[in-house]
Protein backbone atom coordinates (compact mmCIF):
# COMPACT_ATOMS: atom_id res chain seq x y z
CA UNK A 1 0.00 0.00 0.00
CA UNK A 2 1.38 3.44 -0.85
CA UNK A 3 2.76 5.36 2.12
CA UNK A 4 0.42 8.28 1.46
CA UNK A 5 -2.58 5.96 1.92
CA UNK A 6 -1.18 4.60 5.18
CA UNK A 7 -0.61 8.12 6.53
CA UNK A 8 -4.16 9.13 5.57
CA UNK A 9 -5.63 6.08 7.32
CA UNK A 10 -3.57 6.76 10.44
CA UNK A 11 -4.65 10.40 10.56
CA UNK A 12 -8.29 9.45 10.02
CA UNK A 13 -8.13 7.03 12.95
CA UNK A 14 -6.53 9.65 15.18
CA UNK A 15 -9.34 12.06 14.28
CA UNK A 16 -11.93 9.39 15.05
CA UNK A 17 -10.34 8.64 18.44
CA UNK A 18 -10.37 12.31 19.38
CA UNK A 19 -14.02 12.67 18.34
CA UNK A 20 -14.97 9.53 20.25
CA UNK A 21 -13.35 10.87 23.43
CA UNK A 22 -15.22 14.16 23.15
CA UNK A 23 -18.53 12.42 22.38
CA UNK A 24 -18.32 9.54 24.88
CA UNK A 25 -16.48 11.14 27.79
CA UNK A 26 -17.18 14.82 27.34
CA UNK A 27 -13.50 15.70 27.06
CA UNK A 28 -12.65 19.05 25.56
CA UNK A 29 -10.87 18.96 22.22
CA UNK A 30 -7.57 19.85 23.89
CA UNK A 31 -7.99 17.14 26.54
CA UNK A 32 -8.91 14.51 23.95
CA UNK A 33 -5.94 15.43 21.77
CA UNK A 34 -3.62 15.22 24.76
CA UNK A 35 -4.96 11.80 25.73
CA UNK A 36 -4.59 10.41 22.21
CA UNK A 37 -1.21 11.92 21.34
CA UNK A 38 0.33 10.86 24.68
CA UNK A 39 -1.01 7.30 24.52
CA UNK A 40 0.76 4.06 23.76
CA UNK A 41 -2.14 3.33 21.42
CA UNK A 42 -1.11 6.32 19.31
CA UNK A 43 2.53 5.24 19.31
CA UNK A 44 1.55 1.77 18.11
CA UNK A 45 -0.85 3.18 15.50
CA UNK A 46 1.90 5.35 14.02
CA UNK A 47 4.22 2.33 13.74
CA UNK A 48 3.40 1.03 10.26
CA UNK A 49 4.73 -2.42 11.14
CA UNK A 50 1.74 -3.03 13.46
CA UNK A 51 -0.78 -2.50 10.64
CA UNK A 52 -3.21 -1.03 13.19
CA UNK A 53 -4.14 1.61 10.62
CA UNK A 54 -6.14 -1.12 8.87
CA UNK A 55 -8.45 -1.66 11.87
CA UNK A 56 -11.78 0.01 12.47
CA UNK A 57 -12.19 3.14 14.58
CA UNK A 58 -14.33 1.13 17.02
CA UNK A 59 -11.53 -1.39 17.53
CA UNK A 60 -8.94 1.35 18.01
CA UNK A 61 -11.18 3.20 20.47
CA UNK A 62 -11.58 -0.03 22.43
CA UNK A 63 -7.78 -0.31 22.58
CA UNK A 64 -7.52 3.28 23.82
CA UNK A 65 -10.23 2.75 26.44
CA UNK A 66 -8.48 -0.33 27.74
CA UNK A 67 -5.21 1.58 27.92
CA UNK A 68 -6.96 4.35 29.85
CA UNK A 69 -8.57 1.85 32.22
CA UNK A 70 -5.72 -0.63 32.72
CA UNK A 71 -2.66 1.41 31.76
CA UNK A 72 -1.72 -1.07 29.06
CA UNK A 73 -2.64 -1.55 25.40
CA UNK A 74 -4.43 -4.77 24.55
CA UNK A 75 -4.46 -5.42 20.80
Amino acid sequence: MPEVNVKYMQEALVRDLIVALTDNYGNSLAEAMNIVYCSETFRMLKDERTHLYAHSPVYMFDCLEREMKYGKVYV
